[in-house]
């Protein structure tokens, strides 16, 4: 199932959420499925105090499984779109500034290759990587 709403402002956005059919979400919110919803900003970055207040605010999406937040089953994602130049004010809290537009969707994909490319990056794994690979070194 895809989940994707969006709202002008954050109160849109959960009014939004409370409008999505509980059997569409019926699938993600059994007592099998873990779950986790992330907070993230496009042009700014919350701390975790920021993050639990917003996560509050969907309290209302009755999710029956445990909360695991590294590699849930079900990953829901609010954004907050502060990439245009309304909102200077980089350290301003989620309630600030109501009026920017807001996303909460379902991740349906997740990769793991910032880890590889990291692990190419870093100077102590080189070597063994190249050796695991059967690369000469000059």
């Amino acid at each position: 199932m895809y989940i994707n709403i969006a709202g002008n402002t954050l109160q849109e956005l959960i009014e939004n959420a409370k409008n999505i059919p509980m059997e569409a979400m019926s699938n993600f919110m059994s007592r099998e499925k873990t779950w986790a919803i992330h907070v993230g900003a496009y042009g700014r970055s919350y701390g975790s105090l920021d993050q639990k207040k917003c996560r509050l605010k969907f309290q209302f999406l009755k999710f029956l499984g445990q909360v695991q937040l590294e590699s849930p089953d079900v990953l829901l994602m609010i954004l907050f779109d502060y990439s245009s130049d309304i909102h200077p004010d980089s350290a301003a809290l989620i309630e600030e500034y109501p009026d920017v537009p807001c996303y909460l969707a379902r991740v349906l994909s997740r990769g793991g290759m910032r880890e590889v490319i990291l692990s190419g990056a870093v100077l102590k794994n080189r070597k063994t990587d190249n050796q695991k690979l059967g690369v000469k070194e000059i």
